[in-house]
């Protein structure tokens, strides 16, 4: 089965109407990719670098290149993460939107907003109704078409106004 963000609009309300939540984990393959993109990089970075700086004498230059390769390490563990626990994960249940740590209640929802953003590092932001509050960024990390997400999401927003009212 693909993953939930690979799936469209009537899986997401399938799943919201049988469970009461949709979990969009991170797509695994895309992380995989930015993954493979960083290695790449980063591996030239330090092998063209790293031999230069270690080479010169002088404690500022070996610092340098130690720095260099520590500084890249971390950004590839930081890639590897999101790849092994498909974390953060984008959670849409009958309380709210959850991402990660960031969670807005449907009452504090004001609306969903426009996608922004390059073709591959585009976003869904998810306007609170205070405008001083930060707004929530839906990302292709987790949902692949944020076009159909983004209307999916607002028929979703307009049911839960719609319960709030009768309540």
């Amino acid at each position: 089965m693909p993953p939930m963000g690979d799936a469209g609009p009537d899986t997401w309300s399938d799943e919201f109407e049988r469970t009461g939540q949709v979990v969009f984990p991170q797509r695994r393959r895309r992380m995989a990719i930015r993954l493979a993109i960083m290695v790449v990089l980063t591996g030239n970075l330090v092998l063209s670098h790293a031999p230069d700086a270690l080479g010169k004498s002088g404690f500022g230059w070996k610092t340098l290149g130690v720095l260099l390769s520590v500084g890249c390490l971390l950004a590839i563990a930081d890639c590897i993460r999101p790849v092994i626990t498909l974390r953060p994960m984008l959670i849409i249940d009958q309380t709210g939107i959850r991402l990660g740590q960031r969670q807005l209640a449907w009452g504090e929802v004001g609306e969903v907003g426009v996608i922004t953003g390059w073709q591959t590092l585009r976003s869904l932001p998810v306007i609170p109704r205070d405008e001083r509050a930060k707004s929530l960024s839906v990302p292709q990390d987790n949902v692949k078409d944020l076009e159909v997400f983004a209307g999916w999401l607002g028929e979703v927003l307009a049911q839960q106004r719609q319960n709030d009212i009768r309540s």
